[in-house]
C-alpha cells in the first residue's frame, strides 16, 4: 500500500478526489452523460497521480 502511496501529493490528491465528487453529483444528479462523467473523471484521477 506504502508503495501506491509514494505517487500521489496533496494537490494531486485534491485534485483526484474534486474529480470524483464532481462525477458523483453528475451521476447522481442526472447529468447530461453519466458515463463520460465517469470516463472524464478515471482520466482526471489517473492524470493527478504522479503529476509534480
Amino acid at each position: 500500500m506504502r508503495s501506491q502511496l509514494r505517487d500521489w501529493d496533496q494537490a494531486g490528491l485534491a485534485r483526484a478526489l474534486t474529480a470524483v465528487a464532481r462525477a458523483d453529483v453528475e451521476v447522481k444528479g442526472g447529468g447530461a452523460d453519466p458515463a463520460y462523467a465517469l470516463e472524464r473523471m478515471v482520466l482526471q484521477v489517473a492524470a493527478a497521480r504522479g503529476h509534480h
